[in-house]
């Protein structure tokens, strides 16, 4: 009775039609055998200890005069670039959502952003922390260079007061040799012993 229903559900093109006729798709019932539809009930995940990190990065080209004309829509637009970073990242399926929670101008035409990102523990991947977000991060903003449309002071980010500090290269420039004689005299050997 199984194969018979699986050859006329697939013949009816998933119980839908037989020749001219409409089927109703759950009907069909061979020798009282019927497969229910399954129906996936998308199931709300509560997220008890989700992790909070502290993200601050400075924008430069954002004077503050600027977000105080409408902070809160300066706030959303920051937070959905964020969000769109880390939802394209190689972390997305722990990341919960961010929020802007401050700004601060830290030199003319110069702001400094704090958000606070929130992301959940998921037992089929390596722990998320402070590292792994500064990392993908740097990653998704090309060297924290930009953020979307904003751009970014490279050695300004921090998370949760991790930051990788900028290597700095000094060069060094050759100098010519001084060379100097050095005389000096031994008292143990005799010039026989050195001929």
């Amino acid at each position: 009775r199984e194969k018979v229903y699986d050859v006329f559900s697939e013949k009816t093109d998933d119980i839908s039609s037989l020749g001219p006729y409409v089927l109703q798709s759950h009907s069909l019932y061979v020798d009282d055998f019927n497969v229910q539809p399954i129906v996936n009930v998308p199931v709300p995940i509560e997220v008890t200890n989700p992790n909070k990190y502290n993200v601050t990065f400075i924008v430069d080209n954002l004077p503050i005069e600027e977000i105080q004309a409408n902070p809160s829509e300066t706030a959303t637009m920051i937070a959905n670039e964020l969000t769109d970073l880390f939802e394209d990242s190689s972390i997305d399926t722990t990341f919960l959502k961010c929020a802007v929670i401050s700004f601060r101008e830290v030199m003319a035409n110069s702001t400094r952003v704090t958000a606070d990102c929130l992301f959940q523990n998921v037992s089929t991947m390596e722990p998320i922390n402070e590292e792994v977000v500064y990392d993908v991060f740097r990653e998704r903003t090309h060297n924290i260079t930009a953020l979307g449309q904003y751009p970014l002071q490279s050695d300004s980010l921090y998370v949760e007061g991790y930051t990788v500090p900028p290597i700095v290269i000094v060069p060094v420039e050759e100098s010519n040799p001084t060379t100097y004689n050095v005389t000096f005299i031994v008292d143990s050997l005799s010039i026989e012993e050195i001929q």
